[in-house]
């Protein structure tokens, strides 16, 4: 505990360090310099680069299990419908089936489902998560998702669909992040283990960089991300209907990589983002339907 304390203090003199030197900054430049990026190579390139989350089979069915108990523990009863958007492999699903709920669907632009998944019965609806049409109003009673708003433009478009679709009494659930002016917020982790790599330089040099780390499937390491600050997703607490309510919101900082703001105050301030884009990285955001009684 004690420790942790002395780290945690540690890591906040610091942010207070790079946020005076942010606050005295000029706009510029926007970019570091190209020849700056070989400084970088040399002192980040040796780290290996990977996803942070282990993609295998067995790791994605143990995290399954873990998510679906948070979920169902966030329920008084069991779910008759459940509703993943932007759902991966989708084995979080597919746990759901084994747990017998008996209509799991998931929302993507793509079909990324694993045979296994869909052979479980989990129903893929290849749709944009604005406009779930095929869903009828009230008709969800748990709608969740991990790591997918943070690509979406609109959050709030997906935010009102979902409250349209939810049953009195029903859950969201998300949680999502890296979001885009955090320290890995354009998700290169398994390009470059450098923070801040799409802050200080231009996208094209992570493109380069890719096709030469990643030849045949470069394309795949770099997922479109929305680029929303903050604000955006804050501001989805203010639109929440009046027969909704807020359950769970929190949000999570990132700060260790604050010297490279210390160091390039300018760069990140010609961002024209408040200071605090730079450090929170994710948010968990649960709410609740509520029921409305009549007269």
């Amino acid at each position: 505990m004690i420790k942790q304390y002395l780290s945690n203090q540690f890591y906040k003199m610091k942010y207070k360090r790079a946020a005076r030197a942010f606050n005295k900054a000029l706009s510029h430049p926007y970019y570091l310099e190209e020849s700056n990026f070989n400084e970088f190579m040399n002192e980040y390139g040796k780290i290996e680069a990977k996803p942070f989350q282990d993609y295998s089979v067995p790791a994605m069915e143990l995290q399954a299990n873990k998510r679906c108990d948070i979920l169902m523990n966030k329920l008084d009863t069991n779910p008759a419908c459940v509703l993943e958007i932007g759902p991966g492999a989708g084995y979080v699903l597919k746990e759901f089936k084994n747990r017998n709920v008996k209509n799991v669907f998931a929302v993507d632009i793509v079909d990324q489902l694993y045979q296994e998944v869909k052979d479980a019965g989990v129903e893929l609806l290849l749709t944009s998560a604005e406009n779930i049409a095929e869903l009828k109003n009230e008709s969800v009673d748990l709608i969740f998702s991990w790591g997918t708003l943070e690509h979406i433009p609109e959050p709030q478009k997906v935010l009102n669909e979902c409250f349209r679709i939810l049953r009195p009494g029903g859950k969201i659930y998300m949680e999502f992040g890296p979001l885009y002016y955090s320290p890995w917020g354009y998700h290169h982790q398994a390009i470059l283990r450098l923070p801040y790599f799409h802050i200080l330089f231009p996208e094209m040099l992570i493109h380069n960089l890719s096709k030469q780390k990643r030849p045949i499937d470069y394309i795949g390491y770099l997922p479109w991300v929305s680029g929303n600050p903050l604000e955006v997703y804050r501001k989805i607490l203010k639109n929440i209907p009046c027969n909704c309510l807020v359950d769970t919101y929190k949000e999570g900082y990132d700060w260790y990589a604050t010297d490279l703001i210390q160091q390039y105050p300018g760069v990140f301030k010609s961002k024209n983002v408040p200071f605090e884009n730079f450090f929170v990285d994710s948010i968990k955001l649960g709410i609740t339907k509520k029921f409305i009684k009549t007269m």
